[in-house]
Formats: structure tokens, sequence, C-alpha cells
């Protein structure tokens, strides 16, 4: 099989693994006509700055706490040092962070996951889903400027 690879195909409900062969010019990734997107910045106030990560399970599914905090939010910024408090890791969806004043820009950084299974009580072993998004938001601190920043996590 030479200049041919593999693709492993998990079929889980049928308890079994395949595998295909793949033709080496298949494996190509040819980025011909690639865009790049940039987020506008964010204009954000001088005082605290509340961010909140908005989830809802999706129909038929709850938060899964059965192995602890079904959740968990890392905020930090680049520069690093803009972040005076508020930043790390933390299972809460809402968080205040405090800025230093002496920047005026930079990238405010959340990544946030959450575990949601299936809630309804028959099923013996219920489906588990995690959900997770990373941004990259760049803020610029001005008077006037929102206190609070709303991310959705898409389910």
């Amino acid at each position: 099989m030479d200049g041919i690879g593999q693709l492993i195909v998990v079929e889980s409900g049928a308890h079994r693994i395949t595998w295909v062969p793949v033709a080496k010019a298949a494996e190509r990734v040819i980025d011909e006509g690639a865009q790049r997107s940039e987020r506008p910045a964010t204009e954000v106030g001088p005082g605290p700055l509340t961010v909140r990560v908005l989830f809802t399970p999706p129909p038929g599914h709850k938060l899964d706490d059965s192995l602890g905090p079904s959740t968990q939010v890392t905020i930090a910024t680049t520069p690093t040092s803009m972040l005076k408090a508020g930043g790390g890791v933390d299972t809460a969806l809402e968080r205040t962070v405090t800025l230093d004043p002496a920047y005026t820009e930079g990238v405010l950084h959340v990544s946030a996951r959450a575990a949601s299974c299936d809630a309804d009580p028959a099923v013996e072993f219920p489906a588990c889903h995690m959900h997770q998004q990373d941004w990259g938001v760049p803020i610029r601190v001005v008077e006037g400027g929102l206190d609070h920043l709303d991310l959705s996590l898409l389910a």
C-alpha cells in the first residue's frame, strides 16, 4: 500500500473500528483563497469588567455534575500584565476581572467548557457531551465603555 495512508472510522454503536485507505494525494490541504477575519476591538470601561459565559444545555440535556463541577472557565490577557485580578481557572460562568489602567489595548482570552448529559432518568447509560469554545477578544479601554462582556458557549 505504498503511497496510501489510513483513515480510522470508529463506529461506536456497532463496537467496531474500520481502517479505510486514503490516497496520499487526498491528504494534501490546499490553502488557495483562504480568508482571515479579525474581530474588531470591543470598547470596555476602565473599571471592573464582568465576563459572563452564557450556556444552556441542549434540549433534553442537563449539566453533568456527577464527577465534579460541570463547567470551567479560564481567563487571561495579552499582555499578561494587563490582567490585575480575576484571571486564571475557575468553575464560575461569571467573573469580574480588573484590568491594569496602564494599558489601553490588549486581548482578553477566555476559554470555556461545559459537560452535559441526557436528562432522562430512564436512560441507564446517558450520552454525555463536552461543549468547548475559546475566544480572543481584542479590547480597548475607554471612558464610557462596556462594564460587562457576554460570550455565548454554543451547544
